[in-house]
């Protein structure tokens, strides 16, 4: 599956706003910064979910299971970002007395949760829209016959 244009100017700006973030140290001297981001970021992974996860594309067959296996999904890629973001730190910014990312378990369990919320916007997102665009082929269909 080919990831759409809008998706990777998502990924591209996010990128590019996360490593100014870090470098200027927004995520602790600016509160604002730190959360919308991470929603942002659990968007952006709910949208990865569904674009190369085949069997979710359809409303029809989700159920509890989906659900949870996108959380799931979400989980683990937002724990290797975390992961990634304390091997930043002692690779990188204690060698060079540069601000850490990475700020204990409740910055950690914070921004898995900001994550959640951005994952969860998108399945319920996910499911009116797909609910909806069912709903009117079923009624087109009807109309036809």
């Amino acid at each position: 599956m080919k990831l759409s244009k809008p998706i990777k100017i998502a990924i591209l700006a996010l990128t590019i706003f996360n490593i100014f973030a870090l470098r200027f140290n927004w995520y602790h001297t600016r509160p604002w910064v730190d959360i919308p981001a991470h929603i942002t970021f659990g968007i952006l992974i709910g949208l990865l979910i569904l674009a190369f996860h085949p069997r979710l594309k359809s409303f029809e067959q989700w159920g509890r299971l989906a659900i949870l296996e996108i959380l799931f999904w979400g989980l683990a890629v937002g724990s290797a970002w975390e992961f990634i973001e304390y091997a930043r730190d002692i690779v990188y910014a204690l060698p060079r007395n540069m601000p850490f990312a990475q700020q204990g378990t409740r910055d950690t369990f914070g921004d898995m949760a900001n994550n959640i919320l951005g994952i969860g916007a998108v399945v319920l997102a996910h499911k009116f829209r797909t609910k909806k665009l069912f709903k009117l082929s079923r009624q087109s269909q009807r109309i036809n016959s």
